[in-house]
């Protein structure tokens, strides 16, 4: 039976934003003000890992400064960022619009606070996004399937309706034990050949009827 599309699930950093590059410029400057040794590639290497793995790396690199502390300047740092300008991916934002107009539920599942989540969802128009997941909501983060669950549980949808877009292969992970549909969009890392995601080199220009032919069958590609 053609399932029809209930809803998208959105990973926020790198996926729906460009938000990486303040998230680098924010490891780098707190790691080497308090002792530490930060290069672009122990960045890179943390694309999609949770608060609590990010802060872990960074005093593994040297940085001498209590974990709340550092969990504390990263998500400020980061914070501030985004409320000077967020920058979406291309075709992201045109995509969000698009499934709104279509009546088709959004939620943004992420390993960021809610605090962080909550400036991206002001940027959008009013009901855009109907569900927020955050670090703040799951006891088992992504790769885990808990974060995903959890927003169709709440969104009242079949998990199986749903679409998954990622650009971590710790999010694809979960987005796949999820049961969603996935689709993989690389931005700052490089994505293996489907393990049983969809890959797309860009959302620009896609549109909802390409979603919608995702749930025309169980075999993906």
């Amino acid at each position: 039976m053609t399932r029809r599309l209930e809803a998208v699930l959105w990973d926020m950093d790198g996926t729906l934003i460009d938000s990486e590059p303040a998230w680098f410029d924010a490891q780098a400057d707190i790691v080497n003000r308090h002792g530490g040794t930060w290069v672009p590639a122990d960045a890179v290497a943390l694309v999609g890992a949770d608060m609590a793995t990010t802060v872990s790396a960074m005093q593994a690199a040297g940085a001498d400064l209590a974990s709340d502390d550092m969990s504390r300047l990263l998500s400020e740092a980061v914070i501030s960022t985004l409320r000077q300008a967020v920058s979406w991916r291309p075709g992201a934002l045109e995509l969000v619009n698009e499934l709104s107009r279509a009546g088709i539920a959004q939620a943004i599942v992420t390993t960021s606070s809610h605090a962080m989540t909550q400036v991206v969802v002001d940027a959008l128009p009013p009901g855009t996004i109907h569900v927020t997941v955050t670090s703040d909501d799951v006891q088992n983060g992504k790769p885990d399937p808990e974060p995903y669950l959890l927003a169709a549980a709440q969104l009242d949808c079949d998990i199986e309706g749903c679409v998954v877009i990622e650009d971590s292969v710790v999010g694809l992970t979960a987005g796949i034990a999820s049961g969603a549909h996935v689709v993989g969009v690389p931005h700052d890392v490089d994505l293996p050949e489907p393990l049983g995601w969809t890959l797309w080199p860009s959302l620009r220009h896609r549109a909802v009827r390409e979603l919608e032919n995702l749930m025309r069958t169980r075999t993906r590609h």
